[in-house]
């Protein structure tokens, strides 16, 4: 590194390659998970039913959220809040926190009361469905499933290298 930095004035982060780990699942779980409190004086009232299964293709994917439920189960105005909840939740996984791979998650069903369903609620509750489902899916980290880290080198085209001398 000093070498580099004496030489050529260019500021290097040198040495051991840090490695990005992922995990996944290896199987599939449908749970289904209500969520019922009362919060500064307000009830809030969800139910959502997920299905986490692994992504069916080649080579590392990322996570993938579907909706195959009815309006009258889960309005779509709650959709997005059911998915930015999972997608908010895959950043960390349940193993060893590394990123979540390879996933499918889908949104099959619900209940919700005109009254009381909130967005807080329906967040709060898919959160705690995909938390279920993972655990339920047998979530893995990579050593036990086998997925091996992607290590990318940046190199310098020719062009632009500074010859010594």
């Amino acid at each position: 590194k000093d070498l580099i930095l004496r030489e050529f004035s260019v500021a290097a982060n040198v040495g051991k390659p840090r490695v990005n780990y992922r995990e996944t699942v290896s199987g599939s779980a449908t749970v289904e998970s209500t969520f019922e409190r009362q919060t500064a004086g307000r009830e809030h009232f969800a139910s959502v039913r997920l299905k986490v299964e692994p992504a069916i293709g080649d080579g590392v994917g990322g996570v993938r959220s579907k909706v195959s439920c009815d309006r009258e189960e889960v309005p779509e105005s709650f959709w997005t809040h059911v998915e930015e909840s999972i997608l908010g939740g895959v950043g960390s996984g349940p193993v060893q926190g590394y990123p979540m791979v390879n996933l499918d998650v889908t949104l099959e069903g619900g209940r919700f009361d005109p009254e009381r369903s909130t967005d807080l609620a329906f967040s709060a509750c898919a959160h705690q469905a995909f938390g279920q489902a993972l655990e339920a899916a047998q979530a893995l980290d990579v050593g036990r499933q086998g997925l091996e880290p992607v290590l990318s080198q940046v190199g310098v085209d020719q062009s632009l290298q500074i010859a010594k001398g």
